[in-house]
């Protein structure tokens, strides 16, 4: 199983690539195992819509439970021999790395679906840089109007960014 629609978003942690592209949608992917890693006939897939304060945490939840109800559906149809692979081809993978340290770089000056977007891929994890810090951990999201763009302060309970537009 695989935490995306495949054959968007191959790879390591599409949780992240997902929220940070701003999609509207991902899902869960059984697909067959080929020597290219998530390149493989699909069997089943379910779609899962990204609510709008998603967060990596959050989106991880829930598509492990429909990763779980998928799993027992997929065992239910190979037991009944009923099981057909979609046409699936490996040219159609779109392969989305680890992310670096300079993806997960937050431009506060950017305008704010950018940043909110950016936050809530980093969070819980992978961390995030914010004016060249290495944060381990985003926590908690959210999205406020602001005054001055790019301001960082340390709050009781972490820190408040400011971005351009909100």
């Amino acid at each position: 199983l695989h935490p995306s629609l495949l054959p968007q978003y191959a790879g390591p942690l599409p949780f992240y690539w997902v929220l940070k592209n701003r999609e509207f949608y991902t899902g869960v992917t059984a697909h067959a195992m080929e020597a290219q890693l998530d390149a493989g006939a699909v069997y089943w897939a379910e779609p899962l819509r990204i609510a709008q304060d998603e967060t990596q945490g959050s989106l991880r939840w829930r598509l492990a439970l429909v990763a779980a109800r998928g799993a027992l559906e997929i065992v239910r149809t190979w037991y009944a021999e009923r099981v057909f692979a979609a046409d699936g081809t490996a040219s159609a993978v779109q392969y989305w790395p680890r992310p670096s340290e300079e993806d997960m770089e937050i431009d506060m000056m950017q305008r704010w679906p950018v940043v909110a977007a950016a936050i809530r891929a980093c969070c819980p994890h992978p961390g995030a840089v914010v004016a060249g810090h290495h944060v381990c951990e985003v926590l908690a999201c959210q999205v406020e109007a602001c005054v001055e763009p790019g301001v960082v302060e340390r709050m009781a309970l972490g820190l408040r960014v400011s971005a351009q537009g909100g």
